[in-house]
This record gives C-alpha cells, structure tokens and sequence, in this order.
C-alpha cells in the first residue's frame, strides 16, 4: 500500500527551491541522507539531477560528475513509489538541429555531462518502467539570481560562446508544480518543457533595455508549424509533442510572447528601474 507521501530528492538549487515553495513535500533528502527514501512507501519522490560538480580549475569534473550520479540511481532504483519523475536538462539533445520527444539521443554525442544525465535517466527507467522525465533549458523563475545567459544579456553581452545571432529558449519555473502534475496526471513518459526559441538581441532588449551589436538576423527559417522564425544557427532548437497538454501551442509550451513576458516580469523583479517589459 502507498501512503500519501511526497519526496524531493537530489541536490538544493533554485529550481528545487521553487518547486518546494508551490508543492508540499513530506521530506526532502540530499546526497548524505538519500537512503532514508528505501524506509518509506511514497506517492511521488520528485529527484532533481545534481548541477555538474567543477575540479580546483574551475572545469567540469567528468569522472565525479558520473560517480555522484551512479551512487543517486543506485539508491532511487530501489525506492518504493508510485510515481518517480526526474527533472533533467533538454543539453541530452547535443546540437541536433531540431529535436523532440520521438529523437534518438544514443547517437548524439555533446558534452560528457549531458551524456551523464541521458544514461541516468534510462538507469531508472530499468527499474522504474512509469517513470516521469521533464527536460527543461534555461530556467528562471521566483529567485533573483539566474542563468548566466540572461545575466549577460542584463548587461548588454552576449552568452559565452553564443554566435551573435543565436536565440535562447526558456521556462519560467513558476509554473513547474502545475505543468509536473499535468505531466503525471497524463502519464507522459517524457516531457520537454520548453519555450520557444527567441532571439537573444530581442530578449535583451524588450525584457532588459539593452542592445547588442549583432548583424542582420536571417529570418527565413520555415518552421515545421508554418511559422516563420530567427534561424538557431547552432544548438538545437528542441520541441514537444505534448504542448497542448501543458497549455502551450504549436511545438512549445510556451509560445514566444509567452515566454518574453515571462522573462521581463522575472527581470522587473532584479532591476525594477532597468527593466523595459514584456511584448
């Protein structure tokens, strides 16, 4: 019998923090305590894959990267629970052009991390067939603090290695509880909660009150929607297949205004007098 126990499990960061201020949860475990999960029977354990862990150098750690992630699939293969689900990054994708849901991702290369957290993701899958994955880009949310590539754009530069006319794609995190639910309620397998791909001189400068120099943007991209878009010349440009489900239209659960909104309200918030505001 499953009792109506909730569980956050994996390690603190602002997108747990914000999913713990819209959910209750019963407990919360981290890293040194993970194995208080196998004494209890749970309704939902909800892990959060840990950030990726840097050397003295200040670069990315690939060996303990995998070992802190084998030792959390180790202990959440054997949890007791009726619903597992997993909030993963959309980086599983590498820099196919165009990706959703249906996309095979064992032949994508990218980064060692990002790899890392594909090979968790199916770990558990073996042993908890019903699990739940949500795939989220760049994330924003109730914290002031946020990724770095929308702190560059608050200040006029452009991400770390960005070429000039790229678009960024964001989720605002306020709405994770309610799209997790939705996610579970559904029985999705997996879930990329994305929005749509915005250009990133258009970001800084509606949502921030900045300006990049960057040339011409091409505006030729047909979408498989119809639309038409700023090209991604890199990265990918990663879908769903399940945005009506989540309120979205098209390809992403949020649509471009929908998604500059939602980053001008979240930059009002850390500057209210820099600020411009949303489309």
């Amino acid at each position: 019998m499953f009792v109506t126990r909730r569980a956050l499990a994996g390690s603190r960061s602002p997108l747990t923090a914000s999913l713990r201020a819209q959910m209750r949860f019963d407990v919360e475990v981290h890293r040194q305590d993970l194995t208080t999960l196998l004494d209890d029977r749970h309704d939902l354990i909800v892990c959060a894959v840990p950030g990726v862990p840097l050397d003295r150098d200040g670069q990315v750690d690939p060996e303990q990267d995998h070992r802190e992630l084998i030792q959390l699939a180790r202990v959440l293969s054997h949890v007791r629970t009726r619903h597992l689900v997993v909030l993963s990054t959309v980086a599983v994708y590498g820099e196919l052009p165009v990706a959703d849901e249906t996309s095979d991702v064992d032949a994508v290369g990218g980064e060692s991390w990002a790899r890392h957290r594909y090979w968790f993701e199916q770990k558990l899958r073996e042993h908890h067939p019903s699990v739940v994955v949500l795939r989220v880009p760049l994330v924003f949310g109730s914290w002031l603090q946020g990724p770095s590539e929308l702190v560059a754009l608050e200040r006029g530069s452009m991400p770390s290695g960005l070429p000039l006319d790229a678009a960024l794609q964001c989720y605002d995190a306020s709405r994770l509880a309610s799209d997790l639910d939705r996610a579970v309620s559904a029985g999705l397998p997996l879930v990329n909660l994305v929005g749509e791909p915005v250009p990133a001189p258009e970001l800084a400068r509606v949502c921030f009150g900045t300006e990049l120099a960057v040339p011409a943007l091409d505006q030729t991209w047909d979408r498989s929607d119809g639309g038409v878009s700023t090209r991604v010349r890199r990265g990918t440009d990663v879908r769903t297949v399940h945005a009506e489900v989540f309120g979205g239209a098209g390809s992403y659960v949020m649509d471009r205004a929908d998604t500059i909104d939602a980053v001008a309200r979240w930059a009002r918030r850390r500057s209210p007098a820099a600020a411009v505001g949303g489309a």
